[in-house]
């Protein structure tokens, strides 16, 4: 990739442009670099060339023919033309073939002129990028053949000075371009140069703070940052106001920024080909659409990645929910067989309790007695023991008075058995009011609840289940202490 850049100088000392493309300058100064014995050191690796003169003596060949024509006698005017042809450190190009490519140009856009080219092949300050000086009188001393470019005779004239016209910078920077795609370079378009960059002023301010950011730079950034909110170049004059205090004046044809801080405003020309009024005028309405879309994708993206979240959220409750009923059901289904249990040993109990009755009690002789031994085994509660141990003491006692004495009876049964069985009875109600029988198990887990409100439901499943228990185990054993207390009698 190449560069053309022109610099017009009005220095009537044409040795000084020799000196600074032989020897060595200060960057910041541009004055030459002494050695130790105070002499200009050389530049190393240079090439040089020259048309239509001899090198050394180019200063004094260009004086002679300015002083031919009568040319140059006023200080503003142009001495020499100096066209820059700069390389790409990455372009795969030697000095020589720079060289080559200069001598061609200045053949070409220089005719008749007195000219010297030098290659620097170590770049400015040590860049690495190889570049072409090509330094021409500003008079013409032969004459030149007349090119399209051309609008005036005094262009190709001989005695007439050169003239750097936009037609003759055109024609040259499509020449370069098309010399570097022969060469297989990789060429930018040099008519729409997208940033226009301020060397020293970026340089100098790096030297003194590393975060240095050119005003520039700064205009760029802003700029870019507000066309996507802009819905027009009035509102985008506001939106640069209100975010960044850069104030934008607006005209027919230009465009221009000012921060606060800064003294004169730039035009969006300075700034690059993109920063112009037409161009900001092209790239509003695309890059306001892009936010727009850009912002409905990703309020999109974030929509489903919420109900992506609740979703998952919600079968996580779903899950857990059901893990918790499980392990609900099967406590309670735990539950169930720990009271089917006690159940059983209720009727276990209720059974050793009539196995002690006498067999006239549980003859089926009679109807009565049939009647409630039926409904002792289906209901299987204390209370019925009670009036059944009741009932069949009055029987006993009809049979007593009514009947002959039976001599089948146990040698322990007399004839005060009723009365001996109402009494233990009667103590056995009187110990059931200390102890009474469990209820069921929903009700007891109803006032468990209500007196234990601070514990979870797992926590009062395990609780309540050892409390139950406890219950069950206190009046198993007091019916078992009964009935020995009862066989004892």
């Amino acid at each position: 990739m190449a560069i053309l850049k022109h610099i017009a100088n009005k220095s009537k000392i044409y040795s000084g442009a020799e000196q600074y493309l032989c020897f060595e300058h200060d960057a910041k100064t541009g004055k030459p670099l002494l050695d130790e014995q105070g002499r200009m050191i050389a530049r190393k690796g240079i090439l040089k060339e020259a048309i239509n003169c001899d090198f050394d003596s180019f200063a004094a060949e260009c004086m002679e023919t300015n002083n031919l024509y009568h040319k140059n006698k006023g200080t503003a005017d142009i001495k020499s033309h100096d066209y820059i042809l700069s390389f790409d450190p990455k372009d795969d190009i030697t000095a020589m073939e720079a060289m080559e490519l200069a001598k061609k140009y200045a053949e070409k856009f220089l005719e008749g002129h007195q000219v010297i080219i030098v290659v620097h092949p170590d770049g400015h300050n040590g860049s690495g990028n190889i570049h072409a000086h090509v330094v021409a009188n500003s008079v013409r001393k032969y004459p030149a053949v007349k090119q399209k470019w051309h609008e005036k005779a005094c262009e190709y004239n001989q005695g007439c000075k050169h003239k750097c016209t936009n037609a003759m910078l055109r024609s040259g920077k499509q020449w370069v371009m098309d010399e570097c795609k022969k060469r297989g370079l990789n060429q930018v378009d040099l008519f729409h140069s997208k940033i226009r960059e301020d060397y020293w002023v970026q340089k100098r301010g790096l030297e003194k703070d590393p975060d240095f950011i050119t005003d520039k730079d700064k205009l760029r950034i802003y700029v870019d940052a507000a066309l996507p909110y802009a819905i027009s170049m009035e509102h985008l004059a506001e939106v640069l106001y209100e975010k960044y205090e850069v104030t934008t004046r607006i005209t027919n044809q230009t465009i221009s920024f000012k921060l606060a801080d800064a003294k004169q405003a730039i035009r969006g020309k300075r700034l690059g080909d993109d920063y112009t009024k037409p161009a900001l005028e092209e790239r509003r309405p695309k890059l306001f659409q892009e936010r727009l879309e850009t912002e409905s994708k990703k309020k999109a993206e974030l929509d489903s990645i919420i109900q992506r979240h609740v979703e998952e959220e919600k079968a996580k409750r779903i899950a857990i929910k059901k893990k918790q009923e499980k392990e609900l059901f099967d406590s309670v289904q735990n539950l169930m067989k720990t009271v089917d249990q006690y159940v059983k040993r209720e009727d276990e109990t209720y059974q050793r309790i009539i196995d002690v009755l006498p067999d006239a009690i549980k003859s089926k002789d009679s109807q009565e007695v049939v009647m409630k031994e039926h409904s002792i085994q289906e209901n299987a509660t204390l209370d019925t023991v009670s009036s059944f141990i009741e009932s069949s003491s009055e029987i006993n006692v009809k049979q007593s008075n009514y009947s002959e004495p039976v001599e089948h009876y146990d040698s322990y049964i007399t004839e005060d058995y009723a009365k001996t069985a109402i009494e233990v009875e009667k103590d056995a109600v009187k110990e059931m009011e200390e102890v009474s029988r469990p209820r069921d198990w929903r009700e007891e887990f109803a006032d468990y609840k209500k007196l234990h409100p601070e514990m979870d439901i797992e926590e009062m499943i395990d609780s309540f289940d050892d409390y139950y228990n406890g219950l069950w185990v206190k009046y198993n054993a007091q019916n078992v202490n009964r009935e020995i207390r009862t066989r004892g009698r």
